[in-house]
């Protein structure tokens, strides 16, 4: 260890990651082997280390590594909170120096992660691929829709100023059951060999993090198709982050189940793949009065009116009728109007520029969170929608019941939904317009 090594690591800029996961998925024996190849990473990189920087640290993975082992319980699930774990990077080529504060949590609440580490720059999701039956929500196996409980706390979080980079961690016992392509990512790993406990003689002279950075991008887009395609609930986690401006991106990890008779990292892959993106990732230092010009929340404070539009396939009569041009005449005679896509928290254009006839590349869902989360409290909104909106029943309970007005033109309505009105011609849009105000007793003057 090199004698400046605490206190260079000391000194870094900390990287603050949390650890989280879905149910069937197994924190400890990932933590140990993720920890445990970064250690011999360190040991056969001439003039590089990685170490824990604490007595706490040191006893926090012995605990975590006995219970990967299946000695003990898994101190993740076990326990609502735990001391972060410190992790020194030291002189790894392509990129600097970094103080890890890595903490694993049972559950993502709509805050406590955050309250965990004051703000992680990365949040880890793990949820278990164990072979194609880990999707079809069998029982005891975990539910119908293993990415739910990622999507409630984006929707919780909300659009942030900086939001964290998340990463979806696949973790897989037998990956015999994956699709090819996805398989052989796992025996392509390089680093493999250094999730076992003995030093690994081979002295690695070359290795630098930045190189490896396009194979984390391919099997990520391979994962984000696969997430879409295939698992429940995937392509709304995806619509969702996008929406409120979170990175997301994937990994896949294979980590053995934990047994008395199995070694620490025994037969493990790619389980330093979230560590190198999380390091590589970490977003530069900008000015905050930048950060704050940039947030849809700060674009979104003068808004009176909001026009949400729907660009779904079935929202496309909207345009084709001219009912979206229509409906931001109608409301912009009112006062200064924004127009929004659903599912997407950035505004089209500004407040008071007739954007109703711009329209993504590609369809977006029928999501409002995004949109809704950050709007002022003042703020009156028309939407026109040609299907349910999926996370409607999110703001049930909210005053939005009084400042949303939707307007179907499908054939399937928000029966729940008190101020809904089904368009069949333009000139309902004035009854539409109308019901904006006096109910929610926010009606702009």
């Amino acid at each position: 260890m090199p004698p400046d090594y605490v206190r260079t690591c000391g000194a870094a800029p900390p990287l603050r990651i949390v650890a989280t996961c879905a149910p069937g998925a197994c924190p400890s024996a990932f933590v140990a082997a993720m920890t445990l190849a970064a250690e011999n990473l360190g040991r056969i990189v001439p003039g590089a280390s990685a170490r824990l920087l604490d007595p706490e640290s040191h006893e926090s993975i012995r605990r975590v590594r006995l219970a990967a082992s299946g000695v003990e319980a898994d101190p993740a699930v076990s326990s609502a909170r735990s001391a972060p774990i410190l992790f020194g990077v030291h002189r790894w080529a392509g990129v600097a120096d970094r103080t890890i504060h890595f903490a694993t949590h049972r559950g993502l609440s709509s805050g406590t992660a955050f309250e965990e580490l004051r703000g992680p720059e990365a949040i880890w999701f793990l949820s278990a691929l164990d072979g194609p039956d880990a999707l079809k929500g069998r029982s005891g196996a975990g539910p119908a829709d293993p990415l739910q409980p990622l999507r409630a706390a984006l929707r919780a979080w909300g659009s942030r100023d900086q939001p964290p980079r998340v990463a979806v961690v696949y973790t897989v016992d037998d990956p015999r059951g994956l699709p090819k392509e996805l398989a052989a990512e796992l025996d392509a790993d390089p680093f493999a060999s250094l999730t076992r406990f003995s030093s690994p003689a081979t002295v690695l002279r070359e290795f630098a993090l930045d190189q490896y950075a396009p194979a984390l991008e391919r099997t990520s887009e391979l994962l984000r198709s696969f997430t879409e395609d295939v698992v429940p609930g995937g392509r709304l986690l995806v619509a969702t982050a996008q929406g409120f401006g979170y990175p997301l991106k994937f990994c896949l990890a294979r980590v053995r189940a934990a047994s008395p008779s199995r070694r620490v990292g025994e037969k493990s892959a790619r389980v330093l793949d979230p560590l190198f993106r999380a390091l590589l990732e970490r977003p530069p230092v900008e000015r905050a009065e930048e950060r704050l010009a940039a947030t849809p929340a700060a674009a979104a404070a003068a808004e009176r009116f909001v026009l949400l539009l729907d660009s779904s396939p079935e929202g496309a009569p909207i345009f084709e009728r001219g009912w979206a041009r229509e409906a931001y005449a109608r409301l912009s005679a009112r006062g200064p109007t924004t127009t929004y896509l659903l599912g997407r928290s950035k505004p089209v254009g500004p407040a008071g520029q007739d954007s109703s006839e711009d329209s993504p590349r590609r369809p977006l869902f029928r999501l409002i969170g995004p949109i809704l989360e950050a709007l002022p409290e003042e703020a009156l909104a028309l939407a026109l929608v040609g299907g349910p909106v999926l996370d409607l029943d999110d703001f049930a309970g909210t005053s939005w019941k009084d400042r949303l007005v939707l307007v179907g033109t499908g054939p399937e309505g928000e029966a729940n939904w008190p101020l809904t009105i089904n368009a069949t011609e333009a000139a309902d849009l004035t009854a539409a317009v109308a019901m904006l105000g006096p109910r929610g007793g926010a009606r702009p003057g």
